[in-house]
């Protein structure tokens, strides 16, 4: 029974520590946004992750008005190989269930601990601090070509940063919970 107790207290910790991790980014990033107008946002976002300005700001409505789950969206669409209307989608319905952003990761099957886990938490870690970097150095200069990362979305809609090193096995992983999930979809 204490075995039993004992995982079950494990498995709530570690869902709650898989959520933190999406809501310090959602946080800091909406910090991070607050000083400045949409306009100015969407320059920094469309230099970083390549997307066009308009998209940024249907992504903007979409996402309840939030930069910083804009910014997370767009970072999951990338770890995770999937279109953002499809991020969009699975983001909807974990808010309708209370549920948020964690329900995306669990769906794919990231689970807390994981290697995969710690690939997307450095993953997003980077972009973090990318991020901060990126609005100091704005705030002096207001030009947004200090967040060129240089992003691109391919036709699937997916939005995928240039040059930075892939991690093969993750990439893989991702395509066939992909695939995995595409199965249970057209059932």
């Amino acid at each position: 029974m204490k075995k039993f107790f004992f995982t079950l207290a494990l498995t709530v910790a570690s869902l709650t520590l898989f959520a933190q991790n999406f809501d310090v980014f959602v946080t800091h990033m909406n910090e991070y946004t607050r000083r400045y107008g949409n306009t100015e946002i969407a320059g920094l976002y469309n230099n970083y992750y390549g997307v066009p300005e308009s998209t940024l700001n249907l992504y903007y409505s979409d996402f309840g008005n939030n930069w910083g789950n804009v910014a997370l969206g767009l970072e999951l669409s990338g770890i995770f190989g999937i279109p953002m209307p499809d991020v969009f989608g699975i983001y909807r319905e974990g808010v309708s269930n209370g549920q948020g952003w964690g329900v995306m990761a669990k769906r794919y099957g990231i689970k807390p601990g994981s290697a995969a886990f710690h690939r997307m938490k450095n993953t997003l870690g980077k972009s973090h601090r990318d991020w901060g970097g990126i609005f100091g150095d704005y705030g002096k200069t207001k030009n947004p070509r200090v967040a060129g990362r240089g992003g691109y979305i391919f036709d699937t809609g997916v939005v995928k940063s240039k040059g930075g090193k892939a991690d093969k096995r993750f990439e893989k992983q991702v395509r066939k919970m992909n695939k995995n999930n595409n199965k249970r979809g057209k059932r």
